[in-house]
């Protein structure tokens, strides 16, 4: 007999030890209703693809708009312009350049170590690597801010989920 026909076995003669059971061997148990599901068949995605996953965040009580989500991104990225918006806080110096996915290669103005960004409520302080180019945006908030807000985002649907004061805020 199979492993799975074993476990579909257990999950079906003992219900009340199903969460232990996926507890112990690391599953999800799709019942949960802290288990955030996206449905491709049932859901169109409300935009194209090729759009970016914009929103509006606060970053020192000023709002900034053409801010995009790339939780694929390995850091978060500020314009120079926008940094100068902010009155131009304090840079750290770095020596890191940053290389984009056409290869062309960014030197770093310096990073803002520990900057707090706000999206709905929820601040997180995440580095953000200043650069003096031209950006299509005013800033992207990479992979290590998505883990910051402990965050659930999909670019598909447009939509973020985290978690704040025992909630599950949803930002579309």
């Amino acid at each position: 007999m199979s492993i799975a026909l074993l476990v579909l076995e257990v999950l079906q003669t003992c219900p009340s030890q199903r969460k232990a059971f996926l507890s112990a061997i690391g599953g999800i148990d799709p019942m949960d209703s802290m288990l955030a599901i996206f449905d491709m068949d049932k859901c169109k995605p409300p935009l194209s693809h090729q759009l970016a996953f914009q929103v509006d965040i606060t970053l020192k009580g000023k709002g900034i708009q053409r801010t995009v989500i790339d939780e694929g991104g390995s850091t978060c990225i500020m314009s120079a312009s926008c940094w100068l918006a902010l009155g131009s806080p304090t840079l750290s110096p770095s020596s890191n350049s940053l290389k984009a996915f056409d290869n062309h290669t960014f030197v770093l103005k310096g990073y803002l170590a520990n900057f707090p960004i706000t999206l709905a409520g929820k601040t997180v302080m995440v580095d953000v690597e200043v650069v003096d180019r031209k950006l299509d945006y005013n800033l992207l908030l990479g992979c290590s801010w998505t883990y910051a807000m402990m965050a659930v985002v999909s670019t598909i649907f447009h939509i973020i989920l985290f978690p704040l004061d025992g909630k599950v805020i949803t930002v579309d």
